[in-house]
């Protein structure tokens, strides 16, 4: 599986294209790898410096929805003393995630 934010950078989509793998086979060839390719270490793009790592499509959607504030959600308007408190709520289904709390 292909995270959704590496997925300009190979200019990848879900859509039914393939891409070859490459396997590095020795102990030396493995670690090189780890620390040449994987994408926590190539943020930028050699050729131009423009970051390579961009949200997109799906994750920028889930974003804006999880951010979305609803009136009228359950637990819209409740006053919490901390956010350990108002994670709490949430975990026993006292809030809904878009409510707006204070």
């Amino acid at each position: 599986q292909l995270h959704p934010l590496v997925c300009q950078a190979f200019n990848a989509d879900f859509d039914g294209d393939q891409m070859a793998v490459h396997v590095p086979l020795s102990r030396k060839a493995q670690e090189e790898a780890r620390m040449r390719m994987l994408s926590k270490y190539n943020l930028l793009s050699p050729a131009t410096g423009d970051p390579i790592i961009t949200p997109s499509q799906d994750i920028v959607l889930g974003c804006y929805y999880l951010t979305m504030v609803r009136d009228g959600a359950k637990g819209s308007g409740k006053m919490f003393a901390s956010i350990d408190e108002a994670l709490l709520a949430y975990d026993k289904g006292l809030v809904d995630i878009q409510a707006p709390i204070f």
